[in-house]
């Protein structure tokens, strides 16, 4: 998607403008000179606008005693210039760093996935915000100046190992959970046609099927225990929405 400038005074013609596109810088004066308006001029109405919708979702959010989350470095400068600012600035920081600590891991992720989880997983969700958020907060306090950075490295050391040993622990639990699935029925028909092999009796045919049911039962234990244990990591939310 793109779009060109029309109306431009002299030979000039405009290269098409793709969104998102890295354009080199130009001072005002010299796009006027280029369109032939005053651009200061013509964008100065949209600032009352815009320092209201700023404020206006800063207010929301202070209301509901939330964070706001803004997309865009001049919303900050607004509210910087604010004498008395809605939202609390703790708040505020912990939840927007912890927030970009996440992103990389779940980057691919689609937001209906993670709403749907974390509606699935409370609990889970949870444990794993609060994990972030007490990263940020010990790299405040260990750095102020750099805590972006010190959070950063922080939360690689941390949450690369828990994903890891969660693969782990949930491949683990699913081959158990493979054995649940055709062990007792594979032991029966074993033990079936051994005794009409060998004209085994039927206790010896029974003990046989208990001996396969109990390793069955033994291997879902593990399995269920397994994938509790599993979802006790502080990370389990994560790993479950990269899982697809």
């Amino acid at each position: 998607m793109g779009w060109y400038v029309e109306k431009l005074s002299g030979t000039v013609q405009s290269p098409p403008f793709v969104v998102g596109e890295q354009l080199p810088p130009s001072s005002a004066e010299e796009i006027s000179r280029v369109v032939g308006q005053d651009v200061l001029g013509q964008v100065r109405h949209h600032y009352p606008r815009e320092v209201q919708r700023t404020v206006h979702a800063a207010g929301v959010a202070a209301n509901l005693a939330s964070a706001a989350l803004f997309d865009r470095r001049v919303d900050g400068v607004i509210l910087s210039g604010l004498e008395e600012p809605p939202l609390d600035a703790d708040r505020q920081l912990e939840t927007v760093a912890s927030m970009n600590l996440a992103l990389p891991y779940l980057e691919r992720v689609p937001p209906r996935r993670l709403v749907d989880l974390r509606e699935k997983m409370p609990d889970a969700f949870t444990e794993f915000r609060a994990r972030m958020v007490k990263v940020v907060q010990d790299a405040m306090k260990e750095d102020p100046a750099r805590s972006a950075e010190v959070a950063r490295l922080a939360a690689a050391r941390d949450v690369v190992p828990h994903l890891r040993q969660l693969q782990t622990e949930m491949e683990a639990a699913a081959r158990k959970g493979r054995v649940l699935g055709y062990g007792l029925p594979a032991v029966s028909v074993m033990g079936a046609l051994v005794g009409a092999c060998i004209g085994a009796g039927p206790a010896a045919l029974v003990t046989a099927l208990v001996g396969g049911a109990a390793g069955a039962v033994h291997a879902a234990a593990g399995s269920i225990g397994d994938r509790k244990k599993a979802e006790a990591n502080p990370f389990f939310f994560i790993w479950r929405a990269r899982q697809g």
